[in-house]
This record gives C-alpha cells, sequence and structure tokens, in this order.
C-alpha cells in the first residue's frame, strides 16, 4: 500500500512562513506527523544572519509503518538587543525600540539572568560595559543554553579587544608597540621591574622615541595621566607601578605604544584644546558611519579617505562582525590609530543619533 507523508515544520520566524515536504501518492487522508528531533545549526557563512534547521519527523501512516523523513528548513533568526539593565543603557534601548528591535535587559553577576521572554532561537547583539575575554565566554555560553545567540562569538570579541591580538591588522596604522604578559599575577603582589627591562629598551630603540605610553592589554589607566606620557628611560618601573593600579581589573599584560603628540583644536566643553578622534563603526567588515569621539569644535577636519580605507582593511583582518576603530590626527597632520574594540564594549561617540545607529545595524544584520 503506497503511502503518503507530509513534513510540516513551522519555525519560529519574523514573518511565520511555513515550509513543507511530500513525498510517495494517497488519496486518503494526510498522516499524522510529529516532530521528534530538531537539530539547529548555522547556515555556511562565518557570521550567519540565518540558521539551517535540520527536523526529523516520525509519522502514523494508514499501512501502520512508521515513515521517517528528514526536511532541511532555511529560515531567518530573530534578532534581538540585549542590554544590560543598568540605566546607563537606557537611552540605548530607546533607541533600538525605535527601529523595531526587540530589546531585552539583563543582569549579569555571577551568572546571566535575562529579564522578558525572547523568541526561541534567536540572534542577540549584545552592547554593555566591557568584559575581560574570560567573562563574555562565560556569557556567551550561559546564554546560548537559552537559545540566545550572540552575533559576535567570544574568538571575535578577543581579537577586537586585546591589543596584542589586533595589532597585526592595526600596525599599518599604529606609532611601534611591544607588549609583556604578565602570568599568574594576583592582585597586591609585586610585579619585578626586571620582567620589563627588555621591553623597555626595545622602545628606546624606536626612532624618535622618547616618551611611551602604556596600558594593560585592554584598557588605560585614565584616571592617572602619568601613563599616558612616561619618558623611556623610566618605562619599566612605570610598568610595575601600571600592574598595581589596575589591581584586579589588570588584563594579561603591559602594552608600550610610543607616545604621539597629537593635534589641538578648541574644545566643545573645555578652553583646554581637544585632541580630533574619531569613532568608526564597522559590521561585517563595512564601515556604517564615523564620529567625532573627543568633543572637538566643528573646525577639526575628518579622517581622509586613505586613513578610513586603511581602518577598513584593519577591521576586516580583524574578522569580526562587530567593532569600533579609533582614528586620531597627529599634530603634523597625519592619521593614527588609538586602538580597536569590540562593538558591544564600545560605547556611542558624543553626540552620535543613536536611532541612526541602530538602523544602520539592523540594516547590516538582517
Amino acid at each position: 500500500m503506497k503511502c503518503t507523508l507530509y513534513a510540516v515544520y513551522s519555525p519560529l520566524s519574523q514573518d511565520g512562513a511555513t515550509w513543507a515536504e511530500r513525498s510517495g501518492l494517497d488519496t486518503a487522508p494526510a498522516p499524522v506527523c510529529s516532530v521528534t528531533r530538531a537539530l539547529i545549526k548555522p547556515s555556511g557563512s562565518r557570521h550567519p544572519r540565518s540558521w539551517t534547521m535540520i527536523v526529523e519527523l516520525r509519522a502514523d501512516c494508514l499501512s501502520e509503518h512508521s515513515l521517517r523523513a528528514r526536511m532541511h528548513c532555511h529560515a531567518p533568526t530573530p534578532l534581538v538587543v540585549l542590554l544590560p539593565a543598568h540605566s546607563e543603557f537606557d537611552t540605548e534601548a530607546e533607541a533600538a525600540a525605535a527601529v523595531q528591535l526587540q530589546v531585552l535587559r539583563f543582569d549579569f553577576a555571577d551568572h546571566v539572568l535575562v529579564r522578558g521572554t525572547p523568541p526561541s532561537p534567536c540572534r542577540a547583539l549584545w552592547r554593555g560595559f566591557m568584559l575581560s575575554a574570560d567573562r563574555f565566554a562565560q556569557l556567551h555560553a550561559e546564554l546560548a543554553a537559552l537559545d540566545i545567540h550572540l552575533v559576535t562569538p567570544p574568538a571575535a570579541y578577543e581579537r577586537a579587544l586585546y591589543y596584542p591580538l589586533a595589532y597585526t591588522a592595526l600596525a599599518p596604522l599604529s606609532p611601534p608597540a611591544t607588549w609583556v604578559p604578565v602570568p599568574r599575577y594576583q592582585p597586591g603582589s609585586i610585579v619585578p621591574r626586571s620582567i620589563f627591562v627588555d621591553a623597555a629598551k626595545e622602545a628606546a630603540s624606536w626612532p624618535g622615541c622618547e616618551f611611551v605610553m602604556l596600558k594593560d592589554y585592554i584598557k588605560s589607566v585614565k584616571e592617572q595621566a602619568r601613563f599616558f606620557k612616561v619618558p623611556v628611560e623610566e618605562a619599566a618601573e612605570a610598568a610595575c607601578e601600571l600592574v598595581h593600579a589596575r589591581g584586579p581589573r589588570f588584563e594579561r599584560g603591559v602594552v608600550f605604544k610610543q607616545w604621539v603628540q597629537l593635534a589641538l583644536y578648541p574644545g566643545k566643553q573645555t578652553s583646554a584644546g581637544a585632541p580630533n578622534e574619531w569613532r568608526l563603526w564597522f559590521c561585517r567588515g563595512e564601515l556604517l558611519s564615523m564620529h567625532p569621539n573627543s568633543f572637538q569644535s566643528d573646525a577639526a577636519p575628518p579622517p581622509p579617505a586613505a586613513s578610513v580605507a586603511a581602518a577598513a582593511r584593519a577591521a576586516a583582518g580583524m574578522d569580526s562582525p562587530f567593532l569600533a576603530v579609533d582614528l586620531a590626527e597627529r599634530e603634523d597632520g597625519e592619521w593614527i590609530c588609538l586602538e580597536s574594540n569590540d562593538g558591544g564594549a564600545s560605547g556611542p561617540a558624543p553626540e552620535q543619533d543613536l536611532v541612526e545607529f541602530w538602523r544602520r545595524l539592523l540594516g547590516a544584520l538582517c
């Protein structure tokens, strides 16, 4: 007896579409099908916009036999925005909602706690306070267990955020740099000067280098200007001080960068000169927008096309779906890269139009 198998499955999607597969011929009423297993995996691209669903169905047929079939579904996966519950992100939440994105707020102390009910499965664009690579990997894993899949994988987050990992891509635009890992550092312990001596000697050998800027692998100590311009002969001692100053927030090692005098323009919020820094946003390797990022006056020029193109090549080289690159004008008119950062951990530039920002992100990711 011939049997008919109707395999119908409707995964969650924004348009509510239904896929069906039919095999065989029969004039009898359609059999009853039930889903016995669903496997969800990303579609072919490295940073997928959708997911392939492989569904196994069992059908009870008039022949009293049980049939099995496989159906491959390709469906757009809903995109949600994931923001900390902290009030600092309320304005961004309103901007994302204004472009019809579902916004979820979350807490992340020991473990993640999501407020609200997301579609399942869904992709999530996270923006929040800067996390270490280990904490981001924990966030990524705990969200995946809830069927919330972050757009940025842990490896891409780490590549954009940790300066030694990003430097290969950023080097054509960046001052000379070197770094020293500080393994097994315990906050409060003394780091010996000797581990930084070779790096300080290397910095002293860079042409024209009189000063260095010091930071750990992800952050500078902005509250202590001393580390922004350190005489190269004092660099080893200052590196020890930086490790202590960062304390439990210290990340992996110390970066030595050649200090460069930046161009200064009238500032919008201070009578002192403001550097001409710009934040460039990239999504899937394409420039989304760029914005002045240091309250400089409108007289300060934007980065030239050649520098923007070089930043785009650097962003593509880091292979991250969402990141920011900061450029600055030197005193001599040339442009350099200050740093890169994961897009989720980068704050918006002053006076940036957040609704337009989220509209462009939505267009790039969907």
